[in-house]
Formats: structure tokens, sequence, C-alpha cells
């Protein structure tokens, strides 16, 4: 559960906030700047590639 201060407004976030990397966080009220700070300046998840073995 993300808690801190919302990078953008600066209000407390203790339940309710949404993780924009590893320490920001974004209260409820700022969700869609979050949102779109999120699909531009994301990390891209880390993807397996090949198969997996399973013996």
């Amino acid at each position: 559960m993300p808690q801190g201060k919302c990078a953008f407004c600066g209000t407390f976030v203790t339940s309710g906030g949404i993780a924009m990397g590893k320490h920001s966080v974004a209260c409820a009220a700022c969700a869609p700047l979050a949102n779109k700070w999120l699909e531009k300046n994301a990390e891209p998840v880390a993807v397996a590639v090949g198969k997996a073995s399973a013996g």
C-alpha cells in the first residue's frame, strides 16, 4: 500500500494512493495526473524471454 506525500499536491497519502515508481506516490485526487505521468515516464516491466523448463 503506497503511503507518503503526494508528488503533485503535497497531501499526505495514507490509503488509496497510486504508486509511481519505487519511492513516489500520488493521492486519489491526483490520479488522472499520475496516470498521464506513468504513461510517459514509467519504466518498462521486465518480461521473461524464452521457454521455462519443468524439469
